[in-house]
């Protein structure tokens, strides 16, 4: 199960600790994005809610945005780093 994960947190403290939990399970490509690959959906509803417990409601926000197989295949890459969903990659020059 393959999401990008995006977020917007204003307070170090809480960004910090969603860093920490993101960093954990998948890659930072962006100051505020990663591409995780969770095991199973209990993962992913485990992490939304760990990270729902942390975040200001009316303040932070949190998206997952899941890859399926013809959003990956329909990726473009520029610029530096690296991919989480490396096993499908395809360089295009």
């Amino acid at each position: 199960m393959r999401y990008v994960v995006a977020f917007d947190i204003s307070d170090d403290r809480v960004r910090r600790k969603v860093v920490d939990i993101l960093e954990s399970i998948g890659l930072r490509v962006q100051r505020s994005l990663f591409e995780v690959e969770f095991k199973n959906k209990n993962e992913l509803l485990a992490t939304k809610k760990r990270i729902q417990a942390l975040i200001h409601k009316g303040r932070d926000s949190v998206r997952f945005y899941y890859q399926d197989v013809g959003a990956i295949k329909n990726f473009h890459y520029l610029g530096f780093g690296e991919w989480a969903f490396k096993r499908d990659l395809i360089l295009f020059f």
